[in-house]
Protein backbone atom coordinates (compact mmCIF):
# COMPACT_ATOMS: atom_id res chain seq x y z
CA UNK A 1 0.00 0.00 0.00
CA UNK A 2 2.97 2.51 0.62
CA UNK A 3 5.09 1.65 -2.66
CA UNK A 4 1.35 1.56 -4.69
CA UNK A 5 -0.43 4.82 -3.52
CA UNK A 6 -2.28 5.48 -6.04
CA UNK A 7 -4.11 2.01 -6.00
CA UNK A 8 -7.26 1.74 -4.37
CA UNK A 9 -6.78 -1.70 -2.21
CA UNK A 10 -9.63 -3.51 -0.63
CA UNK A 11 -9.07 -6.28 1.91
CA UNK A 12 -11.14 -9.50 1.91
CA UNK A 13 -11.02 -12.85 4.04
CA UNK A 14 -13.01 -16.15 2.71
CA UNK A 15 -14.67 -17.87 4.95
CA UNK A 16 -15.67 -15.00 7.87
CA UNK A 17 -14.62 -12.55 9.35
CA UNK A 18 -13.49 -10.19 6.43
CA UNK A 19 -13.37 -6.99 8.55
CA UNK A 20 -10.00 -5.94 10.39
CA UNK A 21 -9.55 -2.76 11.98
CA UNK A 22 -5.82 -3.31 11.47
CA UNK A 23 -6.08 -3.80 7.86
CA UNK A 24 -8.30 -0.95 7.49
CA UNK A 25 -5.25 1.00 8.45
CA UNK A 26 -3.82 -0.21 5.15
CA UNK A 27 -6.89 -0.72 2.90
CA UNK A 28 -9.58 1.49 3.07
CA UNK A 29 -12.36 -0.71 2.31
CA UNK A 30 -13.42 -4.35 2.78
CA UNK A 31 -15.49 -6.54 0.69
CA UNK A 32 -18.45 -7.14 2.69
CA UNK A 33 -19.75 -10.27 1.82
CA UNK A 34 -19.48 -12.72 -1.15
CA UNK A 35 -23.04 -12.85 -0.64
CA UNK A 36 -24.23 -10.03 -3.12
CA UNK A 37 -28.77 -10.98 -2.63
CA UNK A 38 -30.35 -7.41 -2.23
CA UNK A 39 -32.51 -8.35 0.71
CA UNK A 40 -30.33 -10.41 2.07
CA UNK A 41 -27.38 -7.01 2.23
CA UNK A 42 -29.74 -5.50 4.37
CA UNK A 43 -29.25 -8.03 7.46
CA UNK A 44 -25.47 -7.56 6.20
CA UNK A 45 -25.03 -4.15 5.82
CA UNK A 46 -27.44 -3.28 8.95
CA UNK A 47 -24.88 -5.61 11.35
CA UNK A 48 -21.57 -4.34 9.68
CA UNK A 49 -22.91 -0.62 10.36
CA UNK A 50 -23.03 -0.66 13.95
CA UNK A 51 -18.85 -1.02 13.70
CA UNK A 52 -17.92 0.18 10.75
CA UNK A 53 -18.76 3.29 8.61
CA UNK A 54 -20.36 3.25 5.08
CA UNK A 55 -16.77 4.22 3.52
CA UNK A 56 -15.32 1.05 4.78
CA UNK A 57 -18.47 -1.36 3.33
CA UNK A 58 -17.78 -2.53 -0.24
CA UNK A 59 -21.29 -3.62 -2.01
CA UNK A 60 -21.60 -4.23 -5.53
CA UNK A 61 -24.65 -4.25 -7.53
CA UNK A 62 -24.90 -8.41 -9.03
CA UNK A 63 -26.65 -10.86 -11.38
CA UNK A 64 -30.73 -10.96 -10.78
CA UNK A 65 -31.20 -14.15 -10.26
CA UNK A 66 -28.56 -13.52 -7.67
CA UNK A 67 -26.14 -16.21 -8.27
CA UNK A 68 -26.48 -18.02 -4.30
CA UNK A 69 -29.72 -17.64 -3.53
CA UNK A 70 -31.30 -17.35 -7.02
CA UNK A 71 -33.75 -14.81 -5.89
CA UNK A 72 -34.75 -12.18 -8.67
CA UNK A 73 -34.48 -8.63 -7.56
CA UNK A 74 -34.98 -5.55 -9.71
CA UNK A 75 -32.29 -3.53 -10.95
CA UNK A 76 -33.24 -0.88 -8.96
CA UNK A 77 -33.65 -2.52 -5.46
CA UNK A 78 -29.61 -3.89 -6.33
CA UNK A 79 -28.50 -0.73 -6.77
CA UNK A 80 -30.54 1.13 -3.71
CA UNK A 81 -29.48 -0.93 -1.17
CA UNK A 82 -25.62 -1.02 -2.95
CA UNK A 83 -25.63 2.79 -2.43
CA UNK A 84 -26.09 2.74 1.01
CA UNK A 85 -22.26 2.15 1.34
CA UNK A 86 -19.54 2.19 -1.65
CA UNK A 87 -21.29 1.15 -4.77
CA UNK A 88 -19.90 -1.02 -7.13
CA UNK A 89 -20.97 -3.36 -10.00
CA UNK A 90 -19.81 -6.96 -10.31
CA UNK A 91 -21.90 -8.74 -13.21
CA UNK A 92 -21.31 -8.79 -17.25
CA UNK A 93 -22.01 -4.96 -18.55
CA UNK A 94 -22.19 -6.92 -22.10
CA UNK A 95 -25.26 -8.98 -21.26
CA UNK A 96 -27.46 -6.74 -19.90
CA UNK A 97 -30.65 -5.69 -21.23
CA UNK A 98 -30.18 -1.99 -22.93
CA UNK A 99 -32.96 -1.38 -20.40
CA UNK A 100 -30.62 -2.17 -17.58
CA UNK A 101 -27.99 -0.29 -19.38
CA UNK A 102 -29.76 2.58 -19.12
CA UNK A 103 -30.33 2.10 -15.03
CA UNK A 104 -26.85 1.57 -14.32
CA UNK A 105 -26.33 4.82 -16.47
CA UNK A 106 -28.99 6.61 -14.34
CA UNK A 107 -27.87 5.25 -11.07
CA UNK A 108 -23.67 6.27 -11.80
CA UNK A 109 -24.71 9.95 -12.19
CA UNK A 110 -27.13 10.10 -9.91
CA UNK A 111 -24.64 8.56 -7.17
CA UNK A 112 -21.20 10.47 -7.94
CA UNK A 113 -22.43 13.98 -6.86
CA UNK A 114 -23.39 12.50 -3.60
CA UNK A 115 -21.42 9.78 -2.97
CA UNK A 116 -19.89 11.79 0.26
CA UNK A 117 -22.39 12.29 1.66
CA UNK A 118 -23.02 8.64 1.37
CA UNK A 119 -19.63 7.44 2.67
CA UNK A 120 -19.00 9.98 5.09
CA UNK A 121 -22.23 11.38 6.42
CA UNK A 122 -23.76 9.92 9.82
CA UNK A 123 -25.80 6.61 9.28
CA UNK A 124 -29.13 6.06 11.15
CA UNK A 125 -30.57 2.57 11.61
CA UNK A 126 -34.32 3.37 11.52
CA UNK A 127 -36.33 0.09 10.97
CA UNK A 128 -34.25 -2.80 12.05
CA UNK A 129 -34.61 -5.65 8.79
CA UNK A 130 -35.04 -8.05 11.39
CA UNK A 131 -38.65 -7.30 11.88
CA UNK A 132 -41.92 -7.43 9.76
CA UNK A 133 -41.90 -3.97 8.32
CA UNK A 134 -38.82 -4.27 6.27
CA UNK A 135 -36.09 -2.16 6.89
CA UNK A 136 -35.26 1.36 6.29
CA UNK A 137 -31.96 3.63 7.20
CA UNK A 138 -31.35 7.61 6.53
CA UNK A 139 -27.71 8.56 6.24
CA UNK A 140 -27.21 12.88 7.16
CA UNK A 141 -24.80 14.74 4.97
CA UNK A 142 -21.53 15.93 7.20
CA UNK A 143 -22.98 19.79 6.86
CA UNK A 144 -26.87 18.24 8.12
CA UNK A 145 -27.95 19.54 5.26
CA UNK A 146 -29.10 16.79 3.18
CA UNK A 147 -30.80 13.60 4.72
CA UNK A 148 -30.96 10.20 2.24
CA UNK A 149 -33.41 7.61 3.49
CA UNK A 150 -33.74 4.40 1.82
CA UNK A 151 -36.96 2.15 2.56
CA UNK A 152 -36.92 -1.46 1.91
CA UNK A 153 -40.01 -3.59 1.86
CA UNK A 154 -38.32 -6.64 2.29
CA UNK A 155 -40.14 -10.30 1.26
CA UNK A 156 -43.58 -9.18 -0.20
CA UNK A 157 -46.81 -10.60 2.04
CA UNK A 158 -49.95 -10.32 1.16
CA UNK A 159 -52.03 -8.10 3.74
CA UNK A 160 -49.10 -6.52 4.91
CA UNK A 161 -51.06 -3.48 5.68
CA UNK A 162 -49.40 0.31 6.61
CA UNK A 163 -47.72 1.60 8.91
CA UNK A 164 -46.20 5.26 10.26
CA UNK A 165 -42.54 5.64 9.53
CA UNK A 166 -41.68 7.77 12.16
CA UNK A 167 -39.14 10.04 10.59
CA UNK A 168 -35.62 9.83 13.62
CA UNK A 169 -33.07 12.74 13.92
CA UNK A 170 -34.51 15.33 11.63
CA UNK A 171 -34.64 18.34 12.76
CA UNK A 172 -38.29 19.97 12.85
CA UNK A 173 -38.60 22.01 10.01
CA UNK A 174 -39.48 22.21 5.93
CA UNK A 175 -37.89 20.09 3.66
CA UNK A 176 -37.60 19.04 -0.25
CA UNK A 177 -38.16 15.44 -0.90
CA UNK A 178 -36.83 14.01 -4.37
CA UNK A 179 -38.00 10.68 -4.79
CA UNK A 180 -35.61 8.83 -7.13
CA UNK A 181 -36.86 6.15 -9.18
CA UNK A 182 -34.48 4.58 -11.33
CA UNK A 183 -37.14 1.81 -13.36
CA UNK A 184 -38.69 4.91 -15.45
CA UNK A 185 -36.34 7.16 -16.94
CA UNK A 186 -33.20 7.98 -16.55
CA UNK A 187 -33.22 11.51 -14.64
CA UNK A 188 -36.88 10.03 -12.85
CA UNK A 189 -37.40 11.91 -9.79
CA UNK A 190 -40.66 13.31 -8.24
CA UNK A 191 -40.19 16.90 -6.26
CA UNK A 192 -42.28 17.48 -3.36
CA UNK A 193 -42.29 19.54 0.12
CA UNK A 194 -42.81 17.63 3.48
CA UNK A 195 -42.91 19.68 6.84
CA UNK A 196 -41.41 17.86 9.52
CA UNK A 197 -42.95 18.71 12.69
CA UNK A 198 -42.25 17.32 16.63
CA UNK A 199 -45.39 14.55 16.04
CA UNK A 200 -43.91 12.81 12.71
CA UNK A 201 -40.18 12.96 13.77
CA UNK A 202 -41.52 10.82 17.21
CA UNK A 203 -39.26 8.43 18.52
CA UNK A 204 -42.43 6.68 19.98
Amino acid sequence: ANEFKDILFESCSGGGGRFDPGMLYYMPQTWTSDDTDAYERQFIQYGTSFAYPQITMGAHVSVSPNHQTVRATSMQTRAHGSMMANLGYELDLSVLSEEDKIHVFAQVRYYKPIRRDIQFGRFYRILSPYGNKGSCFIIESEDTKRYYMFYFRGVNRLNKGKFTLPLHYLSEGSYTAEIIDFSHKVSASGIQEADVNKENVSNK
